[in-house]
């Protein structure tokens, strides 16, 4: 009945790397945040999220993954090379 509870509790649970989550996108996150949202930082996981409407980079017959470059972006702060290590990985 809440997903943001079971995905969480689920993470909890089970050891994840990676969170991919779809979301709509909007822009009203201070009125109320997307449930996506909310699952990220309750989970404190690295997380992928995918647009609603976005091209795929999995093709749904296949499973090929059409990725050639990723683009991370990074500031100063916090230090970056944790993330990028597990990005090359």
């Amino acid at each position: 009945a809440n997903p943001v509870h079971a995905v969480v509790e689920l993470s909890n649970a089970d050891s994840f790397d990676l969170l991919v989550m779809g979301t709509s996108g909007t822009n009203n996150y201070f009125i109320e945040p997307p449930s996506s949202l909310k699952i990220s930082q309750k989970t404190r996981l690295p997380t992928l999220f995918i647009v609603e409407g976005a091209r795929s980079c999995v093709d749904l017959a296949t499973g090929q993954t059409s990725l050639r470059k990723v683009v991370l972006a990074v500031d100063h702060q916090p230090n970056a090379r944790p993330g990028l290590a597990r990005v090359c990985t």
